[in-house]
C-alpha cells in the first residue's frame, strides 16, 4: 500500500512539472534582442564559455573571452538575436546568420545557429526548442533552407534536442594540442 502511495505522490508530482513546462513555455515569446539584453547576453555567454571550457583545451581556460560580437550580431543585415521573454525575464537566447555557401553545395545560402542558451532553471521547459523553431522559420522566410551548428558531442542534452528537431551529425572537427606533445 505504502508503495503504490508514493507511485501517486511521485505522478501526480511528474503531472504538475509537466503542465507547469507547458504553461512556461506558453508564456514564453521569442522575440528579438534590443540593446537593453546586452548586459544579460554577455553573461549568458560568460557561462555558456564556463561550461564549454571542460570540453574544449584549446580555450583559454582562465580569465574573460568572448566568442560572439553581439552587438554586430544584433545590427547586421544577415543575422538576428533572439530571446525568450518570460513575464520580462530573458529565460534563453539563439541567434542566426545567414551564410553563403560554397559552390559545391546544392543551396545557395545556409543559416548558421548559434548561442543556444537557457538559464537552469528554465531548462528542459520546451523553450530552446521554441528558439530554435523560431530561428528555423526565420531563415526559411528569407528563403534559406539549409541549417547547421556546432555542438560538442559530450553535450548530450544539446545534442538530443537538435537531433529531435531533424539535426543530423555530419562532419566531425577534431583537434589536437601540439603544446602538449
Amino acid at each position: 500500500m505504502r508503495s503504490i502511495l508514493c507511485f501517486v505522490r511521485k505522478r501526480n508530482r511528474l503531472e504538475s512539472m509537466k503542465a507547469e513546462n507547458v504553461l512556461y513555455t506558453q508564456m514564453t515569446k521569442i522575440r528579438i534582442a534590443t540593446k537593453n539584453d546586452l548586459e544579460t547576453l554577455l553573461e549568458f555567454e560568460q557561462k555558456l564559455i564556463a561550461h564549454e571550457r571542460p570540453h574544449d583545451s584549446t580555450l583559454k581556460q582562465t580569465g574573460k573571452i568572448h566568442y560572439y560580437d553581439l552587438p554586430m550580431l544584433m545590427e547586421s543585415d544577415n543575422s538576428e538575436v533572439f530571446v525568450a521573454d518570460l513575464k520580462g525575464e530573458i529565460a534563453g537566447t539563439g541567434y542566426g546568420v545567414i551564410e553563403d555557401n560554397k559552390s559545391k553545395y546544392a543551396e545557395p545560402k545556409y543559416g548558421y545557429i548559434g548561442f543556444i542558451v537557457v538559464k537552469d532553471e528554465f531548462r528542459r521547459q520546451g523553450i530552446g526548442d521554441k528558439i530554435l523553431k523560431h530561428l528555423l522559420k526565420w531563415f526559411k522566410e528569407r528563403d534559406v533552407f539549409e541549417a547547421m551548428l556546432k555542438v560538442y558531442d559530450t553535450n548530450e542534452g544539446a545534442v538530443n534536442l537538435y537531433e529531435k528537431l531533424g539535426f543530423e551529425k555530419g562532419l566531425v572537427e577534431m583537434k589536437i594540442n601540439l603544446r602538449e606533445e
